[in-house]
C-alpha cells in the first residue's frame, strides 16, 4: 500500500475524520474514523444513568465494574465545544457481551458485513450510517431481549438471533430512532435523512425475508 491510496474525507460527520484506504481490484475500501480526544477522569460512564435494572439483569457485576472503570473522554463537538464520549465503555461491553459458546458479537459483525455491501451497492453510500449504531442496536437487543429461553444466544441458534436482530435494527430505522446506550436522552438517529433511514430499512427487511426463507427451504 502507498499513500496515494489513502484519502481524507471532506466531508466528515461528527468529530471523527475518515480515511478511505482504496482496496485492491474485488476487495472493499478501508474506512478508519480519526478523532481528537481530550482524556476526563471526572466524568463517570454512569453520567447518564447507566447502569438501568434492566441492564444489571443481563450484564454481570464483574462487567459493569470493568466498564466503568474504564471511564470517558471528551471529543470535539463543532468548533467551539466537546461531547463526552463513551468509546471506550462501548469497546469493553462489546468485548465482554458474550460468555462462553455465545453470538452476539458475531450477530453484530455480520449485520457489519451487510451494511457494508448495501452501501457499496448504493449510490450515495448511505450518509450519516456507520456501523457504531449497529454496536448500540446490539447493546438494546442484547437489554431489552431477554428471552425466557436462557439458551437463546447460543452459536447453534445464531439464525433466529441474527433475523431477530435485523428485524430489531429495522425497527430502530423505520422510527428513526435509536437511543444512545450510554446516554438514552440521545437519538442517534434523530438528525440522520429520514429518506435514508427508511430506504435502509428496506434492505434490511429484504434480507430478513431471504433468510427466513432459506430456513423454509431446508
Amino acid at each position: 500500500m502507498s499513500f496515494s491510496d489513502v484519502h481524507i474525507s471532506k466531508n466528515s460527520h461528527g468529530p471523527a475524520l475518515t480515511l478511505t484506504i482504496t482496496g485492491s481490484k474485488g476487495k472493499h475500501d478501508i474506512n478508519i474514523d480519526v478523532t481528537t480526544t481530550i482524556g476526563d477522569s471526572h466524568v463517570p460512564v454512569g453520567v447518564y444513568g447507566w447502569p438501568r435494572p434492566d441492564t444489571r439483569k443481563v450484564l454481570s457485576q464483574n462487567t459493569i465494574d470493568r466498564i466503568n472503570n474504564v471511564g470517558t473522554h471528551m471529543v470535539p463537538k463543532g468548533g467551539e465545544f466537546w461531547n463526552i464520549s463513551h468509546s471506550k465503555a462501548e469497546k469493553e461491553l462489546m468485548k465482554g457481551l458474550d460468555t462462553g459458546n455465545q453470538c452476539r458479537r458475531q450477530c453484530y459483525k455480520m449485520l457489519k458485513a451487510d451494511l457494508q455491501t448495501w452501501k457499496s451497492q448504493s449510490t450515495d453510500n448511505y450518509p450519516g450510517i456507520s456501523s457504531h449504531l449497529l454496536k448500540h442496536a446490539m447493546f438494546w437487543m442484547n437489554e431489552r431481549h431477554q428471552p425466557d429461553n436462557k439458551d437463546y444466544w447460543k452459536q447453534e441458534n445464531i439464525h433466529t438471533c441474527y433475523t431477530d436482530f435485523l428485524k430489531s435494527f429495522k425497527d430502530h430505522l423505520d422510527q428513526c430512532k435509536l437511543p444512545d446506550y450510554f446516554h438514552p436522552m440521545n437519538n442517534m438517529l434523530g438528525k440522520k435523512d429520514k429518506d435514508v433511514c427508511h430506504r435502509l430499512a428496506r434492505c434490511v427487511e429484504d434480507r430478513r425475508n431471504e433468510l427466513l426463507h432459506m430456513k423454509l427451504l431446508k
